[in-house]
């Protein structure tokens, strides 16, 4: 479906009678990260990207449009800016469009908050706290790796901006009878394994261009931009045996971590996320078998 300027332009002025306090309002396309910006009463493509404003260079992690037009519901965020100024975000899907635009909300509310910062300058503390809820929005709260929710909205973004010339593989992994580990050496044990084992995860993936989450428990999943099946199977083979040289100790005993994998390159027959990470999870399962 084409943008419909004329259309988005009346919505948005209904948006506005019904939400005056708001300061900006914009359109986004999800897909594409452009803005039609509402400006001297009528709608115009302001030729840049939405996080630009944000001077930021790539997407938010915690893109507030993206997860508006995922979940089909509106939501809200806060932002900040280089010179700490703070900013209330709401964001509303607008499926009147199509299905990957959604209109911003935004003001600013830097001295109109109920707190106040008043011990240190520029908003420091208030904007460090900020930054911290959004990566909260976005990371495991223990391994400090991305977390589902993240995983979804990523792969998602990941399909809709695939190219052939790019491919992008995924890899689901867990580790093998790890209730054993914890019912034999202890929970802390199992701890130690986790922690080490996301802290290799987060290497691996930032030393080829990809990232990495924590599905749940003892389940993770690794991106590769750039790289496709074979390539990712070779660098998980080294991975593989990089983990299986570690060593773990408790009351004695000593522990050697295996994982099962599941890899999957994306290809256009697949038609969304849940059954690109279905086929890895299989794949991982018959790999778990052998």
């Amino acid at each position: 479906m084409m943008f419909d300027l004329e259309k988005a332009d009346q919505f948005i002025q209904k948006q506005i009678q019904t939400h005056p306090l708001f300061e900006y309002y914009r359109i986004v396309d999800v897909n594409k990260y452009e803005v039609y910006e509402w400006k001297k009463s009528q709608l115009v493509a302001n030729g840049e990207h939405c996080f630009q404003v944000w001077s930021r260079n790539c997407a938010c992690r915690n893109c507030v449009s993206r997860l508006a037009v995922d979940e089909n519901r509106p939501i809200i965020k806060m932002e900040t800016t280089q010179d700490n100024r703070i900013f209330l975000i709401e964001s509303v899907p607008l499926r009147e469009l199509g299905d990957h635009y959604a209109m911003e909300l935004i003001r600013e509310v830097t001295d109109n908050l109920l707190f106040t910062d008043p011990d240190h300058k520029n908003n420091v503390m208030l904007t460090d706290i900020i930054y911290k809820m959004n990566e909260l929005s976005t990371h495991d709260s223990y391994t400090g790796l991305y977390n589902k929710r993240f995983m979804e909205h990523e792969l998602k973004r990941d399909i809709s901006e695939w190219k052939e010339e790019k491919p992008l593989t995924i890899a689901l992994l867990d580790i093998d009878q790890f209730k054993a580990v914890n019912d034999t050496y202890g929970h802390l044990m199992g701890d130690r394994v986790i922690l080490a084992l996301s802290e290799a995860l987060k290497a691996c993936a930032e030393s080829h261009n990809g990232w990495a989450c924590r599905v749940g428990g003892d389940e993770f999943l690794i991106a590769f931009n750039g790289l496709n099946q074979n390539q990712a199977a070779q660098v998980i083979q080294t991975f593989r045996q990089e983990m299986a040289q570690l060593q773990f100790s408790e009351a004695a005993r000593n522990y050697h971590m295996s994982i099962s994998v599941g890899i999957v390159e994306y290809k256009p027959e697949i038609q969304d996320w849940e059954t690109w990470f279905t086929l890895a999870d299989q794949a991982m399962y018959q790999n778990k078998q052998k």
